[in-house]
């Protein structure tokens, strides 16, 4: 591949940071958003809580991460149309992805809904975690079939070039959140809170948060359950947004995005394209609940500091998200014209911003770990000794992350979907989980033996993509 692409393309890296920055800054605007959700749990007080948020959020997100299958399946025919100028196509690429999605997340929202109670003990140690943990899994199980549809929206208008669309329902579903999080969390707490301020005027804002219709017979708030059910809601409204936005810029009439026709031949490829991205995003995110558990049975102090530094880690990996899916639309749409060089170069320059962003995000952790926990850490200091130096340790890998995002990206853009996806699931469950089990409990080497872990599987996820790019077989296959 190097020797088919420039050295430096400005027109290229341009359109790449273009095309990703209202991606980055809506995934900034997500963390500003989990960030206040965090301080709004902590501030309840109990450590207990804020780990069984941690524990639920990652064990939604098993059900939850298959979305992004579709939203990558989608997002890959929708933009190769896009290039070949068969734009309406991309609107049947749309039409299949709501198809699947809204099958698969019907049934997830009410499996989750209704086995929460039954899964959650079988695989929370702590029993002060499995209250917390099951009440958060289960309000927000049901905010997973808009979780689905508003996912394949997503990859739709980044196919099309309006990532735009994407920043301004993220912000404002952020936004929606942060205030719905405020009244069901707290309930009149908030209100007395401005009251006595005197800032009587900002109180009314949260005028139904003592209702006797949201918590009968108590008016202090939902805590745990209320900050699921605002994600739920604020998930709903971003769905609606999406909507809303299919009805400007001519949209609807350019992509045939209202005509009801169905082609069962493409549906079929969809699904096709999308199994082994169901498959991978299952086993990856599996692999994650299967790690947290083995933090979980350590101590809650481990596990505390591990919570915050995943929470960290994906703030930080969110730029090198929005890079990876601006250079999966680039590729595909110069794949569809025919240009495989410009295919090439834009991974090129998508690599440079990854790279570059966090490169520096990293250097931030190994140099100011503290500063950084102070600001997710409200609440669990004895944690935070502990995490700041997990900190500094992860930084040195964030370079790598960047790689495995970006070229992930890149050959599920070209319909090179297997090849990533069983790499990723052999070093997840052949390496991270039985090694981090061997060195964190079995060996006894603790957060240490299975942090070392995670981040040596990055290092050798990203050496093998790297690999797989430099063949050119991405470029070869049919979409």
């Amino acid at each position: 591949m190097l020797k088919h692409i420039q050295i430096y393309d400005k027109k290229i890296l341009k359109e790449a940071f273009l095309l990703s920055l209202p991606i980055i800054l809506s995934n900034i605007s997500r963390v500003a958003m989990e960030l206040v959700d965090m301080i709004m749990i902590n501030n309840l007080g109990a450590i207990n809580l804020f780990n069984g948020v941690s524990m639920g959020g990652i064990l939604i997100w098993v059900p939850m991460s298959l979305a992004i299958g579709i939203r990558i399946a989608t997002q890959t025919i929708s933009s190769r149309r896009y290039g070949e100028k068969k734009h309406h196509q991309c609107g049947f690429a749309l039409r299949h992805g709501l198809i699947i999605g809204a099958i698969m997340g019907s049934i997830l929202s009410v499996l989750g809904y209704l086995l929460a109670e039954t899964i959650v003990p079988s695989i929370v140690s702590h029993k002060e975690h499995i209250e917390p943990t099951i009440e958060y899994a289960k309000y927000l199980s049901i905010g997973i079939l808009p979780f689905y549809l508003a996912c394949i929206f997503q990859g739709f208008f980044t196919s099309i070039e309006k990532t735009s669309v994407h920043m301004r329902v993220m912000i404002t579903a952020n936004i929606i959140n942060v205030y719905l999080n405020a009244g069901f969390i707290y309930g009149s707490e908030i209100i007395n809170y401005f009251n006595s301020a005197n800032f009587d005027f900002i109180s009314h804002l949260w005028f139904w948060a003592d209702s006797e219709i949201l918590n009968p017979g108590n008016s202090e708030g939902l805590k745990v359950k209320g900050s699921a059910i605002a994600t739920t809601i604020a998930t709903s409204f971003m769905l609606v947004h999406y909507i809303y936005y299919l009805f400007k810029d001519n949209i609807t009439k350019k992509y045939c995005v209202l005509v009801s026709t169905i082609n069962w031949k493409n549906l079929k490829r969809h699904f096709y394209i999308a199994s082994p991205l169901f498959a991978s995003e299952f086993f990856l995110s599996t692999s994650y609940l299967a790690f947290y558990i083995i933090m979980e049975n350590m101590t809650q102090t481990n596990f505390a500091a591990w919570g915050l530094i995943l929470r960290i880690m994906h703030a930080s990996f969110l730029p090198a998200m929005g890079i990876g899916q601006a250079c999966a639309t680039m590729v595909g749409k110069y794949l569809g014209e025919g240009s495989n060089t410009k295919a090439r170069q834009s991974i090129a320059e998508s690599l440079k911003l990854a790279t570059g962003m966090m490169g520096f995000v990293g250097l931030v952790f190994i140099l100011f770990p503290y500063n950084v926990i102070n600001i997710f850490n409200i609440g669990l200091e004895e944690a935070t000794p502990l995490a700041a130096n997990g900190l500094r340790f992860v930084g040195i890998f964030q370079i790598f992350d960047a790689i495995c995002i970006v070229l992930f990206f890149s050959m599920s853009a070209g319909g090179d979907i297997k090849y990533p996806v069983y790499i990723e699931i052999l070093m997840h469950w052949l390496i991270m989980v039985p090694l981090s089990w061997l060195f964190g409990i079995y060996l006894g080497y603790g957060f240490w033996g299975a942090i070392s872990v995670f981040a040596g599987q990055v290092v050798f996820t990203a050496i093998i993509f790297i690999f797989r790019i430099q063949s050119g077989k991405w470029e070869k296959i049919e979409v």
